[in-house]
């Protein structure tokens, strides 16, 4: 008599699940553009104070499955539309609910719009290696030469003259005027950073800027251009010394390096 009473039991029990879970109902609908009626796919339809919801589908319909009986709120969101909430939406049995929902656009006197701010990604160009001096001379229109800072730092030059010895075409005197394939210096035009240099020549017949004043260390680049092109300063007809340099220091700063060697 127990075992029977068992089995009934359980068949009792699973009587009352089937009948619960076929109680379970459905909220469906459609959502929309309040102004041009179009659907919005991909809108978040959710029952606030539960884990059910459901989104948008190429149609804009949604369901929602899984109900229990009870009265719910829908708190609707999709991006750039204000969110909407809809309240006393009744589950009653498995009958589905239709709830088709509309939304506002967005504008710009929302008070509770979702901004987002314009940002901006910058970058400097590294030119200060070996792979940039020689991708900007392919690029480049005209006939040049250069040096950068990862190839001063494998050498003991300790000025931007000292540095210039090694750029094809150029001749250093006194230790810091340069000739261009050459051409004196009168011939030739200095630019740092951009901007034309003055002569540190006592000779005002000659442009001759000193290269010694320039440490090396603060030298990112230096390109020779040989040839003129309406980009650059017209008053040269030897070449044009470009020079692009580090950020300046603020105060007084000293470099010193130990090397040695034996065979």
């Amino acid at each position: 008599m127990k075992g029977i009473a068992k089995v009934f039991a359980l068949i009792f029990f699973g009587l009352v699940l089937a009948t619960v879970s076929a109680r379970a109902g459905v909220i469906e609908g459609t959502v929309k553009d309040e102004k041009s009626g179009d659907a919005l796919i991909g809108a978040n339809v959710k029952v606030v104070g539960t884990n059910l919801g459901a989104a948008t589908d190429l149609d804009g319909r949604y369901t929602i499955t899984g109900v229990p009986d009870g009265v719910y709120s829908l708190r609707v969101f999709y991006g750039g539309f204000t969110p909407r909430v809809m309240t006393g939406v009744a589950v009653a049995g498995d009958q589905p609910v239709t709830m088709n929902i509309k939304l506002q656009a967005m504008s710009s006197s929302d008070s509770d719009a979702m901004r987002i701010e314009d940002v901006y990604v910058t970058a400097e160009r590294v030119r200060n290696t070996n792979a940039a001096i020689l991708t900007e001379r392919q690029r480049s229109a005209v006939i040049g030469d250069g040096i950068s800072a990862e190839q001063i730092r494998l050498s003991p030059d300790g000025t931007s003259s000292d540095a210039l010895k090694r750029v094809t075409g150029l001749s250093i005197v006194n230790n810091k005027f340069v000739f261009i394939r050459g051409v004196t210096d009168r011939y030739n035009s200095t630019t740092v950073n951009g901007v034309g240099v003055t002569s540190t020549d006592t000779d005002v017949d000659k442009k001759s800027f000193s290269f010694d004043l320039i440490p090396s260390s603060l030298i990112s680049n230096t390109v020779v251009a040989k040839t003129a092109t309406p980009d650059l300063p017209g008053d040269f007809s030897g070449g044009l010394v470009q020079v692009n340099t580090l950020d300046f220091p603020s105060g007084f700063t000293a470099n010193a390096s130990v090397e040695s060697g034996h065979d």
